[in-house]
């Protein structure tokens, strides 16, 4: 929460002005959500972006092109 630059986010650590630890169980539609994961949920981030082509999202990644989730990043999120 500390480090938080938008009003809604998501925090694994219990915080009352924080939306929860799993932020792809949010309502995700009608905003452009910005996303830093940690490279470990990239995949996930990834899978539900490519199943949710309604949802757009600003993400923050390292340029791992040898990485199936960063395949899947470049077909639905770069545009």
């Amino acid at each position: 929460a500390a480090s938080a630059v938008l009003p809604r986010f998501n925090t694994p650590l219990p915080d009352e002005r924080g939306e929860g630890a799993i932020a792809l169980a949010s309502d995700w539609l009608g905003e452009n959500n910005y996303a830093f994961p940690p490279v470990g949920e990239l995949p996930r981030l990834a899978q539900y972006l490519s199943e949710n082509p309604d949802v757009s999202a600003t993400v923050l990644a390292p340029y791992w092109a040898a990485q199936p989730w960063f395949q899947l990043l470049a077909l639905f999120v770069i545009k």
